[in-house]
């Protein structure tokens, strides 16, 4: 776990914990965790530079990068697929049932493209999408015609000095990583991978914990400064529902005095995070796990609650909240 506080000027790490439990080795301030959909706002990230330098465009469809996509998802927009606008299917509901390789993203596009029915009409509401984020790690590959993680490597970590992040890739993992693991009655079972862990652009970077500090303090400078990638932000976000909207990889809230938050947790096999940063009061909350059970929603909880941090909704757990967007059963009350 880290905090930062916007009256210090070093963050706050509280590791704890096995990284390898095979091995015995700690986590500590090294260790990188996958941050499986909080990777989704670095992917976001390198779409809003393509768009501000104009190899893209919000309006411009899908169909320019996939002609052979079939029925009206081929009318969503480059826009629609990063604020979960798009209706294309989840694609995990179609992996055949004797699948034994991981899923790649050139593999989802081909367990989409000949369906011809979207759950909604392009644009015309939310529904959260890992198909949608996959599609976009094959938009930066066709638009810079290079890989998706050496795009990311070398204009967006390398840019901002996250020398220790990464996009995971199995011939190349990253050093001092944390395994995953699931509780099972005493213990823990080894379980780092599963069918849907290779895909890029919807979950598969890691990060250490200092390192996201130094990623998460880039958002609050450059709200501060009203630059251009938030004035972007602002103008492009969309409502979920009275409390939350969703913009660029990241939901925005606020708590009950106005600030505003951006949020975003991270559930897959063997690891489960959440983050928060405050826009406003300068607050950097950020929990990574190795372990895949829900005891991270309680703990995450008690910590707001201990820095008086009162977000709307408060109905229930923020990261329960999360939990139910991304299984498209959210009701706000």
């Amino acid at each position: 776990m880290a905090i930062k506080q916007p009256d210090k000027n070093e963050a706050l790490y509280f590791p704890y914990g096995m990284a390898d439990l095979d091995n015995g080795t700690p986590i500590d301030k090294r260790t990188n965790f996958r941050m499986a959909s909080l990777s989704k706002n670095f992917t976001a990230f390198a779409i809003s530079q393509l768009l501000q330098d104009d190899y893209l465009k919000l309006d411009q469809p899908i169909s320019d990068f996939f002609p052979d996509l079939t029925g009206t998802q081929r009318n969503s927009t480059i826009g629609q697929l990063l604020n979960h606008h798009s209706g294309i299917p989840d694609y995990e509901n179609h992996i055949p049932d004797d699948q034994q390789e991981q899923v790649s993203d050139s593999d989802v596009y081909d367990l989409i493209k000949n369906l011809n029915q979207t759950y909604f009409t392009p644009g015309s509401d939310f529904r959260y999408s890992n198909t949608a984020f996959c599609l976009l790690t094959l938009v930066v590959e066709k638009t810079i015609q290079q890989p998706y993680a050496d795009y990311m490597a070398q204009k967006v970590f390398d840019q901002q000095s996250l020398q220790n992040t990464s996009v995971y890739e199995k011939e190349n993992p990253p050093s001092h990583r944390a395994f995953g693991y699931h509780p099972e009655s005493d213990t823990f079972k080894f379980a780092d991978q599963s069918l849907t862990s290779a895909t890029k652009g919807d979950g598969s970077v890691y990060i250490a914990a200092p390192e996201f500090i130094k990623w998460a303090e880039m958002y609050i400078q450059l709200f501060k400064e009203d630059s251009a990638y938030s004035q972007f932000f602002d103008s492009n976000k969309t409502p979920i529902s009275d409390d939350i909207a969703y913009a660029l990889g990241w939901f925005l809230l606020k708590d009950k005095t106005g600030n505003r938050y951006l949020v975003h947790s991270g559930e897959t096999t063997g690891f489960n995070n959440i983050a928060i940063i405050g826009l406003d009061t300068e607050w950097v909350v950020s929990l990574f796990t190795n372990r895949d059970d829900l005891k991270i929603a309680p703990f995450f909880q008690d910590i707001l609650q201990h820095l008086e941090i009162e977000i709307v909704p408060d109905s229930e757990p923020l990261f329960s909240v999360l939990a139910k967007i991304y299984a498209h059963s959210y009701q706000s009350e």
